[in-house]
């Protein structure tokens, strides 16, 4: 496959310019930068012509620059880059545009192919763009990826090889050893694993689930039968429970029972017998008593009456007398007290005397009227006391009086208490009809107890009886309920047998298929076809390594591609790694110089490169190295010349963009000089054998 020619319209720093690439040797491009004097070649655009044919088959650039970036600054109506290349003997166009305007799809990309060879071009774009870009990987052999891992070769994207790990080697020599593929298979494989395991964690559960059922159901049969057996025997228990009463305890305690009404009914019998024909009952007993209390009534009510005027004339002669007593008391003490001072007075007339009220002296005439008005008080005194032994004699009161009136109070009292209770019906006679009626009632109360004791014992009986056959009709009830579900759950464990086998089966089959994936994931893993393919690759590189060191450094330096290394204890491992060795001598990469380390680098990469090449479905006749000539001194660079001479004879075109002049090296040179209008507005102009075809 090669690519013909590149037209570049504001794209970058370049206003227009069109580009051949077909079969034009080992050409460099340098540049020149009118515009920053500073700057020398940076800046000037070298790159941009480069990074166009990248953009125009993928879409961005090594720099990552995308989208409206990529527009040349002050440019009007949009940018665009078109290829034109062939492939399988057929030419095709790409046309990748950016805001353009008046065209009605301003941004995108358009793929014509010429069908007929007639040189009219057909559009056979896809729906969108992301099919149009699978079509062009398709038709051009690689992506993006491969395309910059086999032809282009950028100081941007450039590896260190030699210092990288086993796991980053082996991931960068996946691809272009053509294990996509097989990564795919194995992550697929990986994925039905994890898919099957599922499946499998599923169907495991499901049988998990149907076996602890099936032990549930079954404890719960055994559960119903336990209780059927108990209640089985319950129900033997409850219907000996009935022959025992009916037969033992009933009859001995009903037997009893009667014997008690019997022997209270004879007492009761023999009871109005004794009280003979006068009385046949109860209420005959109570007439009788209402007719004593009336008597005992009436006698007791009399003697209540008698004893009252007894009591009543009592104590009215008491108080009189005591009234006497006391009044005749008052009178005698006064009298005395008279009689008293009467005499003092006429014993001491000869002196002076005072007066007992406010204590002055007495004269003549005041102690004459004060002995006469004594003797007056004392005449007085004793008239009232005649008087008042008359009025007690009148009213025949006398101690001998009080004492006989006393005596017969207390006596009518003793008579009126003896009668007291016949007051509330409580009297001798009604005491005893009482008794009787007492005695009569308690006897009726015997046979009613005994009746109530021969009905209790057979009502006691019956629901005994009762009870112990609505125990048996429960228990069977139960038992049929529980020989029921007995029944449903062996018809649901029978079932849940049945899908165990079926989830069993289907376990088996599915532990088969993932034995297999397994062993399909296996031979796709590092240790099968993938890491056979890896040691499959390391003689390629290492020839082509070896190859472009012969050049690069005589032969002084060597570096081998290994799948294996020895251990500290000396063992043999698998682990991929860059073997140096400077002088005969194995060293360490780290221990290189500046410019060694840079030669195996180089020589790592295009091994690498030529390794991808080789397994690209369409070779590319291009190959373009971006400052590969850095840090190189003059002996290297002259080897390096050598290898890119060689390689632009197999390619066809060989494009190298350096910072530095390579004329003494290459003869076929292209410039980019960029300049700076009147405005400041920069642009790049390109001028040399690749703008010629």
């Amino acid at each position: 496959m090669q690519f013909n020619s590149l037209t570049i319209n504001n794209f970058g720093a370049i206003e227009t310019a069109e580009i051949f690439l077909n079969n034009k040797g080992l050409v460099s491009i340098e540049g020149e930068n009118t515009a920053d004097a500073s700057a020398s070649s940076n800046g000037a655009g070298k790159t941009t012509v480069m990074e166009a044919l990248l953009w125009v088959l993928f879409g961005s650039t090594t720099k990552g620059v995308a989208s409206d970036e990529v527009i040349r600054w002050g440019s009007k109506g949009g940018c665009t880059v078109r290829l034109h290349f062939t492939a399988d003997d057929k030419n095709y166009l790409i046309y990748r545009k950016r805001k353009v305007s008046g065209d009605p799809k301003p941004n995108g990309i358009e793929l014509l192919q010429d069908v007929s060879g007639d040189g009219v071009y057909a559009n056979i774009t896809a729906g969108t763009d992301t099919l149009t870009q699978e079509k062009i990987n398709n038709i051009i052999g690689c992506n993006e990826e491969i395309f910059k891992a086999a032809v282009y070769y950028s100081q941007e994207d450039m590896q260190n090889i030699p210092a990288m790990t086993d796991k980053e080697i082996k991931s960068l020599l996946e691809k272009p050893a053509g294990l996509e593929a097989i990564e795919t298979a194995a992550s697929i494989a990986k994925d039905k694993i994890a898919a099957k395991q599922i499946e499998i964690n599923t169907v495991v559960s499901e049988i998990t689930q149907l076996q602890y059922s099936f032990a549930e159901n079954n404890q719960e049969i055994t559960n119903n039968q336990e209780l059927i057996k108990d209640l089985c025997l319950k129900i033997e228990d409850n219907e000996k429970r009935i022959e025992e009463a009916r037969t033992a305890g009933f009859a001995s305690e009903m037997k009893e029972a009667q014997d008690s009404l019997k022997t209270a009914s004879e007492a009761y019998n023999q009871f109005w017998n004794a009280l003979g024909s006068s009385v046949s009952d109860v209420s005959d007993l109570k007439d009788k008593l209402e007719k004593a209390k009336d008597k005992e009534l009436s006698a007791a009510l009399a003697k209540g009456a008698e004893f009252t005027i007894a009591e009543n004339n009592y104590s009215k002669a008491f108080s009189d007398w005591q009234d006497h007593l006391t009044s005749k008391a008052y009178i005698l003490r006064n009298m005395k007290d008279l009689e008293e001072k009467i005499s003092d007075l006429t014993l001491h007339s000869s002196e002076k005397q005072y007066c007992e009220t406010c204590g002055h002296e007495l004269e003549k005439d005041d102690y004459e009227t004060t002995l006469k008005g004594y003797e007056d008080t004392h005449i007085i005194l004793k008239s009232e006391l005649i008087t008042l032994e008359k009025e007690i004699h009148s009213k025949n009161l006398s101690q001998e009086k009080i004492d006989e009136l006393k005596a017969e109070y207390l006596k009518l009292q003793s008579e009126k208490n003896a009668l007291t209770p016949a007051l509330s019906g409580n009297g001798e006679i009604a005491n005893k009809i009482k008794a009787l009626i007492t005695e009569a009632q308690e006897k009726a109360q015997e046979i009613s107890d005994a009746t109530l004791w021969v009905n209790e014992v057979e009502k006691e009986f019956l629901q005994s009886i009762a009870e112990f056959e609505k125990n048996i009709t429960n228990a069977n009830a139960v038992i049929k309920q529980k020989t029921e579900d007995k029944d449903a759950l062996i018809v649901k464990n029978k079932k849940i047998e049945s899908q165990l086998f079926e989830k069993e089966k289907i376990f088996k089959i599915l532990e088969k298929e993932i034995k297999m994936l397994k062993d399909v994931s296996k031979t796709f893993s590092a240790s099968g076809i993938r890491g056979a393919i890896l040691d499959t690759i390391t003689p390629f590189l290492n020839n082509r390594t070896s190859y472009y060191l012969a050049y690069l450094a005589d032969g002084d330096l060597t570096a081998e591609w290994s799948s294996v290394k020895y251990t500290a204890k000396g063992d043999l491992t698998e682990k991929f790694t860059i073997l140096c060795s400077k002088d005969g001598n194995e060293v360490s990469f780290k221990s290189l110089s500046g410019g060694q380390k840079r030669k195996v680098q180089l020589a790592c990469a295009l091994a690498l490169q030529d390794l991808i090449a080789s397994r690209a479905t369409k070779p590319i006749n291009l190959w373009i190295g971006d400052e590969i000539d850095n840090a190189l001194d003059n002996a290297g660079l002259e080897r390096l010349m050598q290898i890119l001479d060689e390689k632009s004879k197999e390619k066809g075109t060989v494009i190298i963009i350096s910072h530095n002049s390579l004329r003494d090296w290459i003869r076929e040179n292209t410039v980019v000089t960029l300049t700076a209008d009147k405005k400041g507005n920069k642009v790049a102009t390109i001028e040399g054998i690749l703008t010629h075809d």
